[in-house]
């Protein structure tokens, strides 16, 4: 992944979670409360926790873990573009991460987003 296409996918997801939108979204939800965990990874093996797991009931804790991502977030720099890339390795580690989750949630969702080919692990 190329620095641009790293910070792309990266400051969407922290545009998303500062939005007034995605606030509204939250708040009028059934139980007005997220809990998002964010990951960065690649190629088997290779991952990056940037968020654990942390709940979000207002615009201050969506700030907040928006900045965490923006501040911690992968930028892609030094690494060679021409990398492995395993889309069943990130959602089998969402699916432990989803296991291990400290909480009880009535829906889970993985959000994955990638511009790799998948060209490692299962396919």
């Amino acid at each position: 992944m190329n620095i641009e296409y790293a910070t792309l996918q990266r400051q969407g997801h922290v545009d998303a979670l500062r939005s007034k939108e995605v606030a509204y979204a939250i708040a009028g939800g059934l139980v007005g409360c997220i809990a998002i965990t964010y990951i960065q990874w690649s190629s088997v093996g290779r991952l990056q926790t940037v968020l654990p797991w942390t709940t979000i009931c207002d615009s201050g804790q969506a700030v907040a873990a928006a900045s965490t991502i923006d501040r911690a977030g992968d930028t892609g720099q030094g690494r060679n573009s021409r990398g492995r890339t395993s889309l069943s390795f990130a959602i089998d580690v969402s699916g432990q991460l989803l296991d291990r989750f400290p909480g009880t949630a009535r829906k889970n969702i993985i959000d994955v987003s990638s511009n790799g080919t998948n060209n490692d692990g299962y396919r």
